[in-house]
């Protein structure tokens, strides 16, 4: 595996049975150096999504009819409109041209599996996969503390589990209950690497991969209180 300081932080916005239709990532180091950032929207994959989208119908025509709109905007765009061909061109150029051998995401099982369905037949290239959300829970998360302060501020499910998304846990970490996630993919990656750069300044064993439900371990500790 190729060692570099450089990682590529990810979040995707799509169905978990479509292409997606939006991605961003920033390529930067464990100290909070940015050297890239790219945001795109790959139209050949909004009417698979707009098929597909009941589980997820308002934000997703949401995003979809921002887009869109952006489209219009000229030099001021916010998105690179890009086809699924030429992503993987600049994704694979980029991984090698930085010597990228991890890629970061919150919950990256489910980023990884978006790309890897624009990859379709073609091999994705050799890096790392790497989980905010399982390293940020075991440096940070996993202590009466972060749990008492989802109780006081119900940050819980229907089912009284003790929520852990990027958005609750980027809250907890700059104390600002009312924030809310853009669900658009560069802007949540820039709160993503955030989270990471917390893990890595905590100096604490880096814990890569989900090796147990975060729900349950966060109960568990809910539960001795």
């Amino acid at each position: 595996m190729r060692k570099n300081h450089y990682i590529i932080v990810l979040d995707v916005e799509g169905m978990s049975n479509a292409k997606p239709y939006n991605i961003g990532y920033i390529i930067g180091d464990r100290k909070g150096t940015i050297i890239q950032q790219r945001s795109y929207a790959l139209p050949n994959n909004f009417w698979e999504n707009l098929q597909n989208c009941l589980p997820a119908r308002e934000m997703t025509h949401k995003n979809l009819q921002e887009i869109l709109a952006d489209f219009g905007a000229g030099d001021e765009r916010k998105y690179n409109y890009i086809s699924n061909c030429d992503f993987i061109e600049q994704f694979n150029k980029d991984i090698e041209e930085y010597k990228i051998s991890q890629v970061w995401a919150y919950n990256c099982i489910f980023d990884n599996g978006a790309i890897r369905r624009l990859y379709d037949l073609i091999p994705l290239p050799e890096v790392d996969w790497c989980d905010i959300w399982s390293a940020i829970a075991a440096s940070c998360l996993y202590n009466k503390k972060y749990v008492k302060w989802c109780l006081k501020n119900n940050f819980v499910t229907d089912k009284g589990n003790i929520k852990s998304s990027a958005e609750v846990v980027y809250a907890y970490l700059t104390n600002n209950v009312a924030f809310c996630e853009e669900h658009t993919a560069l802007a949540d990656v820039w709160i993503e690497y955030e989270i990471l750069l917390k893990v890595f300044k905590s100096k604490k064993k880096l814990e890569k991969k989900q090796k147990k439900a975060i729900w349950k371990t966060l109960g568990e500790i809910r539960d001795n209180i």
